[in-house]
C-alpha cells in the first residue's frame, strides 16, 4: 500500500581492433544505423488514441520480426499525430519506419539489407516544420568470435528539409564487443562509425566506448567505463534577401557538432551475506557544442551574425550504502556535483572587433559555475508483524555563481525534504496509515539586483488513509490536510513580492463492490478543498485571497463477459473559484460544472491482446449559466504477437 554489467591471439586482435577503430576520423551514432535483429524480437501492435477538449492525439507503434532457416526479416513503424481546433488549426506528424533484412550463411557470417524512413511535418511557420530522410543500406556482418562482431556497411540517402532535396552516399561500420573474458576482467565495447555525404550538407557521427568489469573477489567488484561521442549536424535555415542574392542561394547552412567525453569508475562491495552494500564512483564528462552558420554577410555585421561556441566540464562523485540489520533496513546515498560552462563568440574574419567584443561579452555573461552536494536516507523499521515505521530524510545545497560582473544571477539554494510514514495491519483484510512530511527551500540571490525574489517556502502535509481487501469489497480512503507558506525577505520593499500561503484539505475515495463473478460496482472521487492569500510570517496569519472547491466524482457498473469487459456510469467534475468581500465573506468568481454519461469497452485477452475505448460525453455550464457539450474519447490497442 505505501509500495519496489581467451588466448593471447585473441587478446592482441582485440588490442589492434580497439587501436584501428580508434584512428577513424568523423561523427556520431544515429538510431538509423542498428542492424541488430535484438531490436525487432518483441512483437507488439500498439496503438493510443485521445481527444479532449480541442486536442486529438495519436500514437501508434508496430514492431515485427520473423524468421525461417537463415533469413531473419523485420519491421517497425512508429507515428505520432497531433491536431489542435482552435482559431488556427495545428497539425504536427511524426513517423518513422524501419526494415531490416538478415541472411546468415553461417555463425560467422551473415549480410543484409537496412532501410529506414523518418518524416516530421508542422504546419506552423518554425526554422524547420518540414523534413524527410530515406536511407537504405546493405551491409556485412562478420563474427571472428562469438564475443566480436564487425558490421561493415554502405548505401545511399535523400534529405529533404524544408524544399530542398539532398542525395549522397553513407558508409561506415559499427563492431560490439560483448562481456568478453580477458584474464580476470571483462571486456565489453560498441563502436560506431557513419558518414553521409549529401552535398552540400554533410552528416557524420561516431561513438566508441569501452567497459571494463573486475571481480577482485566475491565482494568486491569495479566498473570502468570510457566514452568518445562526436555528431555533427547540418541544417537549411531561411536566408534573408541580401544573402539570397550576394550568393545566389535559397537557404543558409548552418552546423552544428558536439563532442562528448566521460569516464566513469565505480567500485562495489558486498558482505558474504548481501545485508550490506557499498559502492563509490566518480565521472568526469567534458562537452563542447561548435555551432558554424556557412554564409556570413562580410558588408552587413551586426551582433546576431556570429556564431558560438559552448564548453561544459563537469565532474560527479557518488557513494551509496544500503544494509538490512534483522528488523531494520535502510538506504544512505551522497551525491556531490562541480559544473562549468564557457560560452565564447566566434570570431568572423574581416569583422569589426568592435562589433565582435559586443557579441562576446553578451556570451560571457551566459557563464556560469555550479556545486552541489546531495544527501538522502531512508530506513524502515518492522516493529512487529503488523506494524512498520517507515522515514526519509533528503538534503540538497545548490551554490550557482556567474563571473560576468553582469550577471547577477548568483544564488544559494537550500532544499531539506523528511517523511515519516505508520502502516499497521489490523488484520487480513484491513489496513491503515498515516503519514507525515514537510519540506523547507530557501533561495538567497547574492547580489542586490536580484535580492527581492529571496524567499522562504516551508510545507507540511498531514494524510492518514485506510485500505480494505476482501472477496466483496476492496475500497482505498485517503483524507489529507497540507499547508505551503512561502515568504520574501523583501517585500516591504518590493510590493510585487507578496509572502502567500496555500492550504488544501483532499479527501480520496476508490471502492469495488464485487457483487458476482460479473457483476460490480466502480467508484473513484475526490473533494478538495483550498485556500490562497497573503501570509504574514512574523504573526504567522493570514488574509484570504481565493478559494476554490474541486470535485471529482465516477461512478460506474462494469459487467464482465469472458474477455469483454463493458462498463456505464456518470461523470462529474465541478470547480468553483471565489473571491473575498471581506476576511470571511466570500464572492462567485467563476464555476465550471461538468455531467455526463461514461462507458467502457475493454477486450483482454490474457495479455497478448487488450483493446480499450473510453468515452465520455459531457454537458458543461459555468457561473453566466452558458451551456455547451463537449465529446471526448480514448481508444488503445496493445497486442504483443
Amino acid at each position: 500500500m505505501i509500495h519496489k554489467f581467451g588466448e593471447n591471439l585473441l587478446k592482441y586482435s582485440v588490442v589492434f581492433f580497439i587501436i584501428a577503430f580508434s584512428q577513424i576520423n568523423a561523427q556520431n551514432t544515429r538510431d538509423t544505423v542498428t542492424f541488430h535483429q535484438s531490436y525487432f524480437k518483441q512483437n507488439y501492435i500498439f496503438s493510443n488514441f485521445e481527444k479532449q477538449l480541442n486536442t486529438y492525439n495519436l500514437i501508434s507503434h508496430l514492431k515485427y520480426g520473423y524468421k525461417i532457416s537463415g533469413l531473419f526479416t523485420g519491421y517497425a513503424q512508429d507515428f505520432v499525430s497531433t491536431v489542435t481546433k482552435s482559431s488556427v488549426n495545428n497539425i504536427k506528424d511524426e513517423m518513422y519506419i524501419k526494415f531490416l533484412a538478415d541472411y546468415e550463411f553461417n555463425e560467422n557470417l551473415s549480410t543484409g539489407f537496412l532501410f529506414a524512413k523518418s518524416n516530421y511535418a508542422d504546419d506552423r511557420r518554425l526554422a524547420i516544420n518540414k523534413s524527410d530522410n530515406t536511407n537504405a543500406s546493405v551491409y556485412l556482418r562478420y563474427k571472428p568470435t562469438e564475443k566480436i562482431s564487425v558490421i561493415p556497411f554502405g548505401g545511399y540517402a535523400i534529405n529533404n528539409q524544408i524544399g530542398n532535396e539532398d542525395k549522397g552516399f553513407t558508409y561506415g561500420a559499427e563492431a560490439d564487443i560483448n562481456t568478453l573474458p580477458l584474464s580476470d576482467f571483462f571486456l565489453s565495447g560498441k563502436f560506431r562509425y557513419v558518414n553521409e555525404d549529401i552535398s552540400p550538407r554533410k552528416n557524420t557521427g561516431e561513438n566508441y566506448g569501452i567497459n571494463i568489469k573486475n571481480d577482485f573477489d566475491n565482494n568486491l567488484t569495479n566498473f570502468l567505463s570510457a566514452n568518445y561521442l562526436l555528431n555533427r549536424k547540418d541544417f537549411y535555415i531561411e536566408a534573408d534577401s541580401v544573402l539570397s542574392e550576394k550568393y545566389n542561394i535559397e537557404n543558409n547552412i548552418q552546423s552544428r557538432v558536439e563532442t562528448n567525453n566521460f569516464i566513469y569508475d565505480r567500485i562495489e562491495f558486498s558482505t558474504a551475506d548481501k545485508n550490506i552494500l557499498f559502492d563509490v564512483s566518480g565521472r568526469l564528462n567534458w562537452r563542447l557544442i561548435d555551432r558554424s552558420t556557412k554564409y556570413v554577410d562580410i558588408d552587413n555585421i551586426t551582433n546576431s551574425s556570429f556564431d558560438t561556441k559552448i564548453e561544459e566540464f563537469k565532474i560527479d562523485f557518488a557513494s551509496s550504502l544500503n544494509f538490512s540489520l534483522g528488523i531494520f533496513s535502510g538506504f544512505f546515498k551522497l551525491l556531490y556535483s562541480e559544473r562549468e560552462e564557457k560560452h565564447n563568440a566566434k570570431m568572423i574574419p574581416g569583422a569589426g572587433n568592435v562589433i565582435y567584443q559586443r557579441r562576446q561579452e553578451l556570451e560571457v555573461q551566459k557563464n556560469n559555475q555550479s556545486q552541489q552536494t546531495t544527501a538522502a536516507l531512508s530506513g524502515s523499521l518492522a516493529l512487529s508483524r503488523k506494524d512498520n515505521f517507515s522515514f526519509s530524510l533528503f538534503h540538497r545545497k545548490l551554490k550557482y555563481d556567474t563571473p560576468s560582473p553582469e550577471n547577477f544571477d548568483d544564488r544559494d539554494e537550500l532544499l531539506t525534504m523528511a517523511q515519516l510514514t505508520y502502516l499497521r495491519q489490523i488484520n487480513s483484510f484491513l489496513s491503515v496509515f498515516a503519514n507525515i512530511e514537510g519540506s523547507f527551500n530557501q533561495i538567497v540571490y547574492i547580489f542586490a539586483e536580484r535580492s527581492s525574489n529571496n524567499n522562504i517556502r516551508r510545507a507540511l502535509k498531514f494524510s492518514a488513509g485506510s485500505e480494505l481487501n476482501s472477496s466483496i469489497v476492496r475500497s482505498y480512503n485517503e483524507a489529507e490536510v497540507s499547508a505551503n507558506y512561502t515568504v520574501y525577505d523583501y517585500e516591504d520593499i518590493n510590493p510585487n513580492f507578496k509572502s502567500f500561503s496555500f492550504r488544501q484539505l483532499s479527501l480520496k475515495d476508490s471502492t469495488v463492490l464485487q457483487f458476482t463473478k460479473k457483476v460490480a460496482f466502480k467508484f473513484n472521487g475526490y473533494i478538495k478543498i483550498s485556500e490562497q492569500g497573503e501570509f504574514f510570517w512574523s504573526r504567522f496569519s493570514n488574509r484570504p485571497i481565493r478559494y476554490l472547491e474541486e470535485k471529482n466524482f465516477e461512478p460506474k457498473l462494469e459487467l464482465r463477459l469472458g474477455i469483454l469487459k463493458l462498463a456505464a456510469g456518470v461523470r462529474y467534475f465541478s470547480l468553483m473559484t471565489f473571491g473575498y468581500k471581506s476576511s470571511q465573506l466570500k464572492k462567485l468568481d467563476s464555476e465550471y460544472q461538468s455531467i455526463g454519461p461514461l462507458s467502457e469497452i475493454i477486450i483482454s485477452n490474457f495479455g497478448s491482446l487488450q483493446v480499450k475505448c473510453i468515452g465520455w460525453y459531457e454537458f458543461i455550464s459555468n457561473e453566466k449559466k452558458q451551456k455547451r457539450e463537449l465529446a471526448n474519447l480514448f481508444m488503445q490497442v496493445n497486442w504483443s504477437l
